[in-house]
């Protein structure tokens, strides 16, 4: 496509590389993209899961008094 707009052969292949570099770099940060996002909902599920397992009304205390306890 470079030499049909008038580059020379030596131009047409370094435009040729450039735009095959370009194409590759921009897959291959897709590709790592998509892979850290499919870790990152793999490991919310895995905790979304463990949590839902975990009795949240047993693990925090709250020690309740009576109303004239506390007060001198």
């Amino acid at each position: 496509m470079a030499l049909s707009q008038g580059h020379k052969y030596d131009e047409a292949v370094q435009i040729a590389t450039n735009s095959l570099h370009a194409t590759l770099q921009q897959q291959s940060l897709l590709l790592a993209l998509k892979e850290i996002l499919g870790y990152l909902l793999v490991i919310s599920v895995i905790i979304a899961v463990v949590s839902r397992f975990i009795p949240f009304h047993k693990t925090i205390r709250v020690t309740f008094l009576r109303t004239g306890d506390d007060m001198v």
